[in-house]
């Protein structure tokens, strides 16, 4: 007889699709409250590139350095004023080490390939409003009504 095979342990952390709406609207709720923006202007989400996360893994992994994860930090362009309708929210992504700390600097095995920059910490998102999939159900609740109907 086969064995079973166990699916993977980061399934457990699978959330169901209408939970997902729940979460999402709350968060448009409570943001559109905190800002007093309009709904157009409601920071929804951050799109981070695949190739990305897989490059910044392999990269330390290539210089023995452990990383456990990455760790998004919410920031906003110095130069540009804050205002919620000037999409330059960011989401600066730090590796954690097996610790659960942040790795802000390199370690002296990456020095030499970072050369002047020895910060480890990233910004390869885009935001939402600006790179969204405006069709999804978690992107509005007017999509996700469709979806019930």
């Amino acid at each position: 007889m086969k064995d079973k095979q166990q699916p993977p342990a980061f399934l457990q952390n699978s959330v169901p699709v209408d939970e997902a709406v729940v979460r999402t609207t709350n968060w448009r709720h409570l943001y559109k409250d905190a800002i007093k923006c309009e709904e157009k202007d409601i920071l929804r989400a951050f799109y981070i590139p695949i190739e990305d996360i897989i490059c910044l893994y392999e990269f330390y992994q290539q210089y023995q350095v452990e990383v456990k994860g990455v760790r998004g930090y919410f920031g906003h362009n110095p130069n540009m004023p804050i205002d919620p309708t000037i999409y330059e929210t960011e989401m600066l992504l730090c590796p954690v080490d097996q610790n659960g700390c942040d790795i802000l600097t390199a370690p002296p095995s990456m020095v030499a390939v970072l050369g002047d920059s020895s910060s480890t910490i990233y910004d390869f998102t885009a935001p939402c409003p600006v790179n969204c999939d405006t069709a999804s159900v978690l992107y509005s609740e007017t999509n996700a009504l469709k979806v019930q109907k």
